[in-house]
């Protein structure tokens, strides 16, 4: 915590570029910050909102230099997107591959005249991704004895989906993240991107 400097706290709208120059510049405007940008990057972890607007800053600085108004500190930020915001949008992205999935196991919990949305909140999707692991922890040995030799593409799919996928995407953030362990985190990361890609 000693290179670690608090800077401020500013409440404001973060939805056009603008906004995202206007809270940068709050950043730059303090001396200490102003000079580690001089000669050093600042990672930024951001959603992707954050992270498109400040890229879009930075272009218009590269492109119209002094002209754009634009701090030049600005070229040192370097937006990136955080853990939190891939275990979030990896668990929307197995849903999403996977509606017809989760909407039979939606229809059983919940009944046949309920309906789920085609992108519920977040707090819907990580109940189904929970109900479908946990009853695949109930099942696992029996399934995978049984389907052991089958080569069939869509059993093996269901069986990566409910062995791998969905225990990868529930524990990214929570246990592999947190747990601080770098190769565990950098090799989950890698099996995120293959899912995104």
């Amino acid at each position: 915590m000693e290179n670690t400097k608090l800077v401020d706290l500013i409440a404001g709208p973060l939805h056009s570029t603008e906004n995202y120059i206007d809270a940068f510049r709050s950043l730059i405007d303090n001396q200490s910050a102003k000079d580690y940008l001089e000669t050093d990057i600042l990672a930024a972890p951001m959603d992707y909102p954050g992270q498109l607007n400040t890229r879009h800053a930075v272009a218009c600085c590269m492109n119209n230099g002094e002209t754009s108004g634009i701090p030049k500190q600005i070229l040192h930020i370097v937006p990136m997107i955080g853990p939190l915001h891939v275990s979030l949008n990896s668990r929307e992205t197995v849903f999403l591959a996977n509606y017809n999935f989760f909407d039979k196991i939606f229809h059983q919990v919940y009944g046949s005249s309920k309906v789920l949305a085609k992108k519920p909140k977040p707090y819907r999707i990580n109940l189904l991704l929970e109900l479908a692991f946990q009853g695949w922890t109930q099942v696992r040995l029996t399934v995978l004895e049984k389907f052991a030799q089958i080569k069939d593409p869509e059993v093996r799919y269901l069986i990566d989906l409910l062995d791998n996928t969905i225990p990868l995407v529930l524990d990214f953030y929570p246990i592999i993240f947190r747990s601080g362990s770098w190769p565990a985190y950098q090799d989950a990361m890698f099996r995120v991107w293959a899912i995104f890609y």
